[in-house]
């Protein structure tokens, strides 16, 4: 970065594209990158000539494309509005731009949630067939390769889960669902706001819902607490057995796959492993891990 500008060097230092656009460039393959040039988005190659040229409003990649050239864009249409399509780095409209809204369903290929207008939602293909028709006074949000959330907006949002012949796959009513970032067989999900607990995809109870508080898993684990006020997390298998007790700060990270844990105690960070034995003395104001390295 230079002068707030981004550009692109080499592993050799060797300056390749000059520091001229608005933020840092994204790669689409080894020879493609989306830049920002004066608040707009275009491709540009490694040679700084332009594959697409410099007109969207809005750039994201589609992370379940087999193509990893397919880009979802938005044009400034009529009004001021933006409208949301699909195009590939040529240029050729795959979708075109009649969305108000389009977001890329990550895990099911050439899946898109699609929006018309507010409160407007369906799920269409990369051919823009629809999948799930749309249906108003709703969103809909990922969940998992077999089934997506539908929430019917109201006074108070009610979530459902459905499978992809558009079926509801559980009577459950849910006042939330966390959709993950980690794992993907278990999600946190509430009733009632109060009380959190885990499900699967098909909305199943695996873990009952008997906590205040609870965490994503990550390497088989996941934190929760049980009182709020006193804000002691304790640690979860996916079986629902405690691992490590209720006595901790917010903030569970694996170390070593799951063998050992940086943990926050009394405002202070320190390691455990799976038994609760103190491998490092909370002491530290911070711990954190990066490429398999701890640094302190």
């Amino acid at each position: 970065m230079q002068d707030n500008k981004y550009g692109l060097i080499d592993k050799d230092y060797n300056l390749v594209i000059a520091p001229i656009y608005d933020e840092e460039l994204e790669m689409l393959n080894g020879n493609l990158f989306v830049a920002k040039l004066d608040g707009k988005y275009g491709v540009i190659d490694t040679k700084n000539s332009l594959r697409l040229p410099f007109k969207y409003k809005d750039f994201r990649s589609c992370d379940s494309c087999d193509n990893k050239e397919i880009l979802i864009v938005a044009t400034q249409q009529e009004k001021e509005s933006y409208k949301y399509g699909v195009i590939d780095t040529a240029g050729n409209i795959l979708i075109p731009f009649e969305y108000d809204t389009l977001w890329n369903y990550r895990k099911r290929k050439d899946t898109f949630i699609a929006g018309k207008g507010y409160q407007t939602k369906g799920i269409i293909n990369l051919k823009n067939e629809v999948i799930i028709p749309f249906e108003k006074n709703c969103y809909i949000h990922e969940l998992s390769d077999k089934t997506f959330i539908r929430v019917k907006c109201g006074l108070n949002d009610e979530y459902y889960i459905y499978d992809f012949s558009n079926k509801k796959v559980c009577k459950t009513k849910f006042s939330f669902i966390k959709n993950n970032s980690y794992d993907i067989d278990l999600f946190e999900a509430t009733k009632d706001f109060e009380n959190w607990g885990y499900i699967d995809k098909y909305g199943n109870i695996k873990i009952g819902f008997k906590y205040k508080e609870t965490g994503e898993f990550e390497n088989g684990y996941a934190n929760v607490a049980l009182d709020m006020n006193r804000r002691n997390f304790g640690l979860i298998n996916k079986k629902g057995k405690l691992i490590l007790p209720f006595e901790y700060d917010y903030g569970f990270e694996p170390v070593d796959g799951g063998e050992m844990f940086i943990v926050i105690k009394n405002g202070k960070y320190g390691i455990v492993d799976r038994k609760n034995k103190v491998v490092i003395d909370f002491q530290y104001d911070y711990i954190t891990k990066t490429n398999g390295t701890r640094f302190f």
